[in-house]
């Protein structure tokens, strides 16, 4: 079994964790984070500057997911450990064949998520449970669905954006980089990079 390093602390940790270990892929040897967070059962491995030179083997997967200083800090991390990432797609999801991960990148997609055909899933994706994607739809690096979201086909998501839970982005819709769009809302219109919808 192959040994994994979870690299930042956040509140999907556990759940992440739950899978890994199901899965009997990998086996956890620890996690990396800015300073100790005293987690239950799992060993603190460092911070970056000490883990990097120690455990540059290890595959690795990036726990973090969400918005403001966690996108930044994301980013960072990315470019620390680009190598040797791996893409955590749960079980109970459901992935068309024919949709479209970039490999060993660091996608997570979590349970009952749905990615319809020729869906396009970029680098450092997160995905939360209860979604769906429609197809055709390309899903920029490093951003964030949180759960129960509904993307239309042949919608595009930037890089760096977070859309909150419960909201609907209707088909043919695209999303500039860096945007933050709030918690059940219906997105029918294109809208820029940059910009906070909520």
């Amino acid at each position: 079994m192959k040994k994994l390093i979870i690299i930042g602390f956040s509140g999907n940790f556990y759940d992440i964790a739950e899978e890994i270990i199901d899965q009997k892929k990998y086996k956890i040897i620890g996690y990396i984070d800015s300073k100790n967070r005293r987690v239950k059962d799992f060993n603190y491995l460092g911070n970056d500057k000490i883990a990097i030179k120690k455990f540059n083997r290890e595959k690795k997967l990036i726990s973090i997911a969400g918005l403001g200083s966690k996108v930044l800090s994301k980013q960072r991390l990315f470019n620390i450990y680009k190598t040797n990432m791996i893409n955590l797609i749960y079980k109970k999801s459901f992935i068309s064949k024919y949709a479209i991960l970039k490999k060993n990148s660091g996608i997570i997609i979590m349970n009952n998520t749905v990615l319809k055909s020729f869906s396009k899933i970029n680098s450092g994706v997160f995905i939360n449970s209860n979604c769906v994607v429609g197809h055709h739809t390309n899903i920029g690096k490093n951003s964030t669905i949180s759960m129960g979201v509904l993307i239309g086909g042949n919608s595009i998501i930037g890089e760096n954006c977070f859309v909150g839970m419960g909201t609907k982005i209707f088909q043919n819709v695209k999303i500039g980089k860096n945007v933050i769009i709030g918690s059940n809302l219906l997105i029918k219109k294109d809208i820029p990079d940059n910009y906070k919808i909520s």
